[in-house]
């Protein structure tokens, strides 16, 4: 059977562009090898809990590409509550994270001579991106290695680092840090009124600012994001089939076929939006020089534990998260009571935790570590875990490194599109996703395929 379109994989961005593509009035066809959708983003129950696939928060809700979809695409919008507040946690206390230069002054967490030289460096380097090109090849710890800072700041921006990216200080570009804050815009104009008018906004942040203004979490959980598109698809337009494994996208120069273990599908259109490394298993006939460009992208492994707490703490009394950057040898995590948007999440009169760290070593080992750290800074905590679930993920389908070379949307193979979170380097999760699905409806229609 042929189809207008066939798109490989099955979770966000597959089902993002399978809703697009069939509201554009195209026969979609979707194939997935696990026997589920939505990837990373479902949520679902476990003895009593209900859990997302890791620890979401939804970025860009003011007017980013997930919102601009859902009106456009969606019959079904999930509803959303503001995402809270971020805060630092250390053994010693829990602040607020700083956002502006004042916060940074004042942030007693770090030695005052290093708070003084980061507020410095802060402006400087917003500065510096606005009135030139920040070089992408340069990382966070080289653009800051001359300075004379503490072990423990050291430390804090290594964990920061790790979270706007997945790698260390060492691989993480200067400009990820930059906008990941949104110092600077993820989608920045080219005309010199709107670089200017950039140039105010970035250094009205440093003065007045709230990094999580314009974020939000869905009151169902994360998968209710997964739901509201399967349930704003088209009848007899999508046909989506699990459990069956994509083993070729055929043609040489145009792309004709899509085959798996169980049957072969004829198309002109294909939407990828597996993991891009597998990409030249394949599709054989890919240059070399773009096969290269697809191995220069790393991934991270995730570890996240959900914890079922016997009662309320008021430790976690708050929305929003917090970031833990540990003590001596304390694994950094980020943790977010997400029973606190929806107390249906746990059992009445209990509260659901989760906590989501780099996997850096044996999952054991590094669960342990996580564990250690949380007790060794709430004791309270530890005797009242009542509930502990344990999930490995890959949270981005590439981490943003130095020297990585994204593909974005179009392949050197006619019919071929790509998608995902290994295609953009906007943004994180389901956002960057979005990200991705704006790219390739703008190459779909230059292409004149919509």
């Amino acid at each position: 059977m042929k189809y207008d379109a066939v798109v490989v994989g099955a979770g966000v961005s597959g089902l993002l562009s399978a809703l697009v593509l069939s509201k554009e009035g195209k026969n979609v066809l979707v194939l997935e090898k696990e026997d589920y959708v939505g990837g990373n983003l479902r949520t679902y129950t476990v003895d009593g809990y209900t859990v997302d696939t890791g620890v979401h928060a939804i970025t860009h809700v003011d007017n980013g590409p997930l919102t601009k979809l859902m009106a456009e695409y969606f019959d079904v919008i999930p509803k959303f509550t503001p995402y809270g507040n971020y805060f630092v946690r250390t053994k010693e206390k829990m602040v607020p994270f700083p956002w502006t230069a004042l916060d940074w002054v004042n942030f007693d967490i770090l030695p005052q001579k290093d708070r003084i030289a980061i507020t410095s460096l802060l402006g400087s380097s917003v500065a510096f991106s606005i009135f030139n090109n920040v070089d992408t090849n340069q990382s966070i710890y080289d653009f800051l290695k001359n300075q004379d800072f503490s072990d423990r700041t050291w430390k804090f921006i290594d964990t920061l680092s790790y979270f706007m990216s997945g790698k260390s200080m060492r691989e993480t570009p200067m400009w990820r840090l930059l906008k990941g804050a949104r110092y600077r815009e993820e989608v920045e104009s080219d005309f010199i009124g709107d670089k200017i008018m950039g140039q105010i906004a970035s250094f009205g942040k440093l003065i007045a600012y709230d990094g999580s203004y314009h974020q939000a979490y869905p009151r169902a959980g994360a998968g209710a994001i997964t739901d509201s598109i399967l349930l704003s698809m088209p009848k007899n337009k999508v046909e989506i089939r699990t459990g069956e494994t994509v083993t070729e996208i055929g043609g040489v120069d145009k792309v004709d076929s899509v085959s798996t273990k169980k049957d072969s599908y004829d198309t002109e259109l294909v939407v990828y939006s597996g993991f891009m490394s597998s990409l030249p298993s394949l599709s054989k006939n890919l240059p070399k020089d773009f096969t290269h460009q697809l191995s220069t992208l790393e991934q991270t492994t995730s570890l996240t534990l959900w914890l079922g707490l016997e009662a309320k703490l008021k430790e976690f009394d708050y929305l929003g998260s917090e970031i833990c950057f540990g003590f001596d040898e304390g694994k950094h995590y980020w943790a977010m009571p997400t029973s606190n948007y929806n107390s249906s999440f746990a059992p009445k009169g209990k509260q659901l935790i989760g906590l989501t760290s780099i996997l850096e070593g044996d999952p054991k080992k590094e669960e342990k570590r996580v564990l250690e750290t949380l007790y060794g800074i709430i004791p309270s905590v530890e005797g009242r875990v009542g509930f502990k679930h344990v999930q490995t993920t890959v949270p981005e389908k590439a981490a943003i490194t130095v020297g990585s070379q994204f593909p974005g949307s179009k392949s050197p193979i006619d019919g071929l599109y790509l998608v995902g979170t290994d295609t953009d380097v906007r943004s994180m999760g389901v956002t960057r996703a979005s990200f991705s699905i704006i790219s390739l409806l703008d190459a779909l229609k230059k292409d004149g395929r919509l």
